[in-house]
């Protein structure tokens, strides 16, 4: 069956239903850094009478400044491992920190290293074959491993990055959006890996025709895809670790046994309302059709942003509320203990979906006690109930207490403390911390 069965006329119209300018105007407000929405917000407070400034933006020029942290535990890494000052990050050290905190063996890590290095400023692997070709070279390995590897590095933050070109980028935000509905997923499929010629040439007559879309539809769709995938990933980043500088939305410490959590979008950011002045002409009955409908017209858009901006600070604000409760113990003790905590589970604690989940997380950052971490590094992958850099910990730990003790009895082990772990993955997680077998040490 070919698309064009697939996608019936009435399903088109649900389509165009579920892809609203005012809902693709709030999934993008929803999606953005703080400062691509403070340009947004800055710019459209010049061109509409209705929004009004009552707090001015402080927040860009936030000093950040990296902390310590206070663990007393000798194993635990310097912050420096892990958050670098903001304005000294390159792309490269953004992606190396996260390959950092990933469940990888030492030659899966240097063939990420190796991957990342041939990335360049715009987020894209500009000649793949070259760079599998010199990873397959130095390390002896199948060209099947490098690409397993590529496609851990496209799961890293920014969405996108490691695409080999403009299809495969954009494609790859598309699957962070988790859509419920899976005809539209379709269509934007479809619309990315075969029309986007068609899309930059603006033919609408040829879409309209192929996809069987209104015109309204057709549009709803190019602007979803055109607000909230970017085609230019690591833009944002400089090779010469001078020009990105990442704005934390929040702020925690933890004093006295508890978090406590500061909303920096909130309490230093940008705030803005409507006009009074401008809503009492608006309801002026004796200004002119016309001025009263172009009034009316920019009231409109003025109201869905301000809402917009104060559901993002609710939706974002119970979020990491949650996750902040979830991870006490790395608040006060650091990066080792990182609780697992996957993105479903925050999609059905909070009753928010999959894709706005996912759309927060990867573009969002607090300031801890030990760094400055994106909402998805606080979100790691379960492993036997613990995260990998914990799991690592705690092998190293039997191991320094005997000094001889063989992967089958650590296995043992822990299993007997409740983690139903293999003696073959015991074995992978020793060698990730750099320890010899048993019987060479």
């Amino acid at each position: 069956m070919n698309f064009r069965q697939i996608i019936k006329t009435t399903q088109i119209q649900t389509l165009k239903q579920t892809l609203t300018p005012q809902l693709i105007q709030m999934l993008k407000t929803f999606h953005q850094p703080y400062k691509s929405l403070l340009n947004e917000v800055e710019q459209t407070a010049k061109e509409n009478v209705f929004i009004e400034v009552k707090q001015f933006d402080q927040l860009s020029s936030y000093d950040y400044k990296a902390r310590k942290t206070n663990i007393q535990n000798s194993e635990d890494k310097d912050i420096s491992d892990y958050a670098e000052s903001p304005k000294q990050k390159s792309l490269y050290n953004h992606l190396h920190e996260q390959i950092e905190l990933l469940y990888l063996n030492p030659k899966d890590f240097k063939i990420a290293e190796l991957i990342i290095e041939d990335i360049n400023s715009r987020g894209y692997l500009e000649n793949y074959s070259k760079t599998q070709e010199k990873i397959i070279k130095s390390l002896n390995i199948k060209e099947r491993k490098v690409n397993d590897i590529l496609k851990i590095i496209q799961t890293l933050d920014p969405e996108g990055v490691g695409a080999r070109n403009l299809k495969e980028c954009l494609l790859i935000q598309l699957k962070s959006h988790n859509f419920e509905n899976k005809e539209l997923e379709h269509l934007f499929k479809e619309l990315i890996a075969n029309h986007l010629e068609d899309i930059g040439n603006q033919n609408s007559n040829k879409l309209i025709k192929k996809f069987n879309l209104t015109e309204d539809g057709l549009n709803a769709a190019t602007s979803f895809i055109k607000q909230n995938l970017n085609p230019n990933p690591g833009i944002n980043f400089s090779k010469t670790q001078l020009n990105y500088h990442i704005i934390p939305s929040f702020k925690v410490d933890f004093s006295q046994k508890r978090p406590i959590l500061t909303n920096l979008e909130k309490t230093k950011g940008i705030q803005i309302n409507i006009s009074p002045k401008y809503l009492e002409l608006l309801e002026n009955k004796s200004i002119d059709k016309e001025t009263k409908e172009f009034l009316k017209e920019r009231y409109q858009k003025a109201k869905t942003l301000v809402e917009n901006i104060q559901k993002r600070q609710e939706t974002l604000t119970k979020m990491i509320s949650y996750i902040i409760n979830k991870q006490t113990l790395f608040l006060e003790k650091g990066i080792l203990y990182l609780e697992p905590l996957l993105q479903k589970e925050l999609s059905e604690k909070l009753n928010i979906s999959p894709s706005t989940v996912s759309r927060i997380v990867s573009s969002k950052y607090i300031e801890t006690p030990h760094g400055m971490f994106s909402f998805k590094q606080l979100c790691p992958r379960n492993h036997f109930g613990k995260t990998a850099e914990r799991l690592k910990l705690i092998i190293k730990n039997i191991v320094s207490n005997n000094i001889k003790i063989s992967d089958e009895k650590i296995t043992h082990l822990l299993n007997a403390d409740n983690i139903p772990i293999a003696r073959r993955t015991v074995t992978k997680y020793r060698l990730l911390t750099g320890l010899k077998s048993s019987f060479k040490r």
